[in-house]
C-alpha cells in the first residue's frame, strides 16, 4: 500500500474501532450473553435451571468429555472468554471483549478479502461497506457467539481464495479457520454444503490436491472435541447436544423446554426480511438486495466464478435461517456477504460521479443509524433512524456495579456456603462445584443475605445474582425461593440455626425493571414489609438516563 492508502486503512480502522468499543458497556445484559458470560467465568456448563440441565447435575460431577465443549454450543467462544476473565477481572465490558475483537478483526480481514476480488479500491469499499452495517457493528457489541464466527468464516474465506488463486499451500489455513468457525457456532454446517457446491461446480482440480485434503484433515482434528462430546453424550444419556438433537429430532427429558424448536417445514420469508431491513437500516439493505442480485448477473455473464464463493453461502445460510424462524440474534452472520456483495456491486460503479455521491451521503446515513442504535443514551423514536435491535440500559449493569463494589473484597462465610449448597446445590458433588482458585482467603467474610425481586427479566438474574451465588456461595435468593425456604420446616430450621444472626439486602425492582409491571407480588410484599415495618429506607440504583431502576433495603447483622 501507497502511504496514502495506508493512511485510509488507519482511518477506517479508527472509524470502525470507535463504533465498537464506544460505550461498549452501556446496555444491560439482556439476552443469552448473560448466561453465557456467567458460564464462562469458570468455563462451567451450568444453567442454574432444571428445564435445561448439564452434564453436572446428571452425574453429579463433570465426567471428562465434559471439558470438551457446552450442553448448547461449541466451546471456542467461551474459552476465549474464559482467558479474558481470568486477565482482565469480571465486568460487562470484559463479557463483550471476545466479540468487540472479533468485530475489529473482521473488518481488517474485510479488506484484504475484498482487495483478493477487486484490487485495493474493492478492498477499502467493502472494510467501510461492513463499518457501516449496523448489524455487524450491533453484533460485535454483545457477546454473542455471532462476532466471533464471522471472523472465522471471513479469515476461512480469506485463506480458501487465496489457495484458489495459486498456492495451494493455503488449504491448511483454511482449513483451521473453518474448523474454528465451526468451534465457535454450529452455522457453519450450512456453509459447508455451498463451498462444496463451489468446487464440484467451479474448482474440481481442488480434489487432486494433497494440500486441499491435508486442510480438510485438520478441520476434522479442530472440530473433533465436539465430535467426541456429542459421541459420548449419545452413549450416556440417549442424543446429542442441543443443537443436534433439535436438528435430528431426538426429544429427552434433560431439555423439556428446548424440545423440537425445528420441527416442520415452515418457511418465513416476511419476518427475517423485516429483521435484516430493520438491522442494516432499510437503505443498506435494499442496496445489498439489488447489488446481490447484480453480482448474480456479473458473475454469469463476465464468467467472474469467484463471485460464487460468495454468493452461494450467503444463499444458503438466509434459507437455513428463514426455515429455523431467521431470530435476530442469528441473522447478523449475514452481515460480511451483504457488505462484500454491495461494495463489489458499487465497485463496478465508481466512476460514475452520482455513485460516489450517494455513497457519500448513506455513510453519513449509517453512521447516524448505528450511533443513535448502539450508542445514544436516549434514542429517537423515529424507526427510520434507530433500529430495532437497539438494547436499553435498564439499570442493571448499575446495579451489577454496586454488588460487585460491595463483594470484591468479600468472601461467603463458611455458614453461608454450607446452606447455600445444602439447598440449592446438594445433587453436586461439593469437590465438582469447588472454585477455591478463584478466592482469596484472605477476604473478609460477608455478614449479609442478599433477597432479590423475582418480578425481573430472567437473563440478567444468570449475571447480576446467579454468578455470586454460584462460584462463590453467597446466599443469594429470589423472593420466590426465599419464602419458600422460611416456610418449610426443615430449610427454616436451618436457616434458623445458622442465617439468622446474618444481616439482610433486600433488592426491589423499579416500574422499568419488572418483567410483569403494576401490582407487586405476593413473595415481594411479604419480603419488603420486613423491611417497611422497621423504616428501612432504600438506597436507589439509577439507569444511565436517571430513572429509578432498583431500590436496596439493608437490614445491619444482629
Amino acid at each position: 500500500m501507497t502511504p496514502r492508502q495506508k493512511l485510509l486503512f488507519a482511518g477506517l480502522l479508527a472509524i470502525s474501532a470507535g463504533l465498537i468499543f464506544f460505550r461498549l458497556g452501556r446496555q444491560d445484559l439482556l439476552g443469552d450473553d448473560a448466561h453465557y458470560a456467567t458460564r464462562a467465568i469458570g468455563y462451567f456448563d451450568y444453567m442454574s435451571s432444571r428445564q435445561q440441565t448439564t452434564p453436572v447435575q446428571w452425574f453429579g460431577s463433570r465426567p471428562w468429555w465434559s471439558y470438551l465443549s457446552f450442553h448448547d454450543h461449541p466451546p471456542l467462544f467461551f474459552s476465549i472468554q474464559h482467558i479474558f476473565f481470568n486477565l482482565f477481572g469480571v465486568s460487562v465490558v470484559v463479557s463483550r471483549l471476545t466479540s468487540a475483537l472479533a468485530g475489529l478483526g473482521s473488518v481488517i480481514v474485510m479488506f484484504f478479502l475484498g482487495r483478493r476480488f477487486g484490487g485495493d479500491g474493492l478492498g477499502f469499499l467493502a472494510m467501510t461497506a461492513l463499518a457501516m452495517n449496523n448489524y455487524f457493528i450491533w453484533q460485535a457489541r454483545i457477546g454473542l457467539l455471532e462476532s466471533l464466527f464471522v471472523f472465522w468464516l471471513l479469515l476461512g474465506l480469506l485463506y480458501l481464495v487465496k489457495a484458489l488463486q495459486g498456492d495451494d499451500k493455503f488449504f491448511i489455513w483454511s482449513g483451521v479457520f473453518f474448523g474454528a468457525a465451526m468451534l465457535t457456532k454450529y452455522t457453519f454446517l450450512f456453509v459447508l454444503p455451498a463451498i462444496g457446491m463451489y468446487l464440484l461446480w467451479q474448482e474440481r482440480s481442488v480434489f487432486r490436491s494433497k494440500k486441499f485434503w491435508f486442510g480438510v484433515t485438520m478441520w476434522f482434528l479442530i472440530i473433533s472435541p465436539i465430535l467426541i462430546f456429542n459421541f459420548e453424550m449419545y452413549k450416556t444419556r440417549g442424543h446429542f447436544d442441543v443443537q443436534f438433537a433439535d436438528l435430528f429430532g431426538q426429544g429427552n427429558a434433560d431439555w423439556p423446554v428446548l424440545g423440537n424448536r425445528i420441527d416442520g417445514f415452515h418457511i418465513n420469508l416476511i419476518e427475517p426480511m423485516k429483521s435484516l431491513g430493520q438491522g442494516m437500516s432499510w437503505p443498506y439493505f435494499s442496496g445489498a438486495v439489488i447489488s446481490f442480485l447484480a453480482v448474480i448477473v456479473l458473475a454469469w455473464r463476465k464468467q467472474q466464478k469467484l463471485l460464487w464463493l460468495l454468493l452461494l453461502p450467503a444463499a444458503l445460510m438466509f434459507l437455513f435461517l428463514v426455515y429455523v424462524g431467521g431470530a435476530e440474534r442469528l441473522l447478523g452472520v449475514l452481515s460480511p456477504f451483504a457488505a462484500l456483495i454491495f461494495a463489489i456491486a458499487i465497485f463496478q460503479l465508481w466512476k460514475y460521479r452520482l455513485t460516489a455521491l450517494t455513497a457519500g451521503l448513506l455513510f453519513v446515513y449509517c453512521l447516524i443509524y448505528i450511533f443513535n442504535t448502539n450508542h445514544a443514551v436516549a434514542a429517537p423514536a423515529n424507526r427510520f433512524l434507530v433500529s430495532t435491535l437497539r438494547k436499553e440500559n435498564l439499570g442493571f449493569n448499575q446495579l451489577d456495579q454496586r454488588l460487585s463494589h460491595l463483594l470484591r473484597q468479600k468472601r461467603a462465610p463458611e455458614a453461608q456456603k454450607g446452606v447455600t449448597n445444602w439447598i440449592w446445590y446438594r445433587q453436586m458433588k461439593t469437590e465438582a462445584i469447588d472454585f477455591s482458585e478463584l478466592h482469596d482467603q484472605s477476604k473478609q467474610p460477608w455478614p449479609y443475605l442478599f433477597v432479590y425481586d423475582v418480578n425481573m427479566y430472567w437473563f440478567p438474574l444468570a449475571w447480576v445474582f446467579d454468578r455470586w451465588r454460584f462460584y462463590d456461595r453467597f446466599f443469594i435468593a429470589g423472593t420466590d425461593e426465599f419464602a419458600a425456604i422460611v416456610s418449610a420446616p426443615n430449610t427454616r430450621a436451618v436457616f434458623d440455626k445458622y442465617l439468622t444472626k446474618d444481616g439482610m439486602i433486600f433488592i426491589k425492582a423499579g416500574e422499568n425493571t419488572k418483567l410483569k409491571r403494576g401490582e407487586e407480588m405476593s413473595q415481594t410484599k411479604y419480603v419488603l414489609k420486613h423491611f417497611t415495618d422497621q423504616n428501612i429506607q432504600p438506597e436507589v440504583i439509577r439507569d444511565d438516563k436517571g430513572r429509578e431502576a432498583f431500590y436496596i433495603y439493608t437490614e445491619l447483622p444482629r
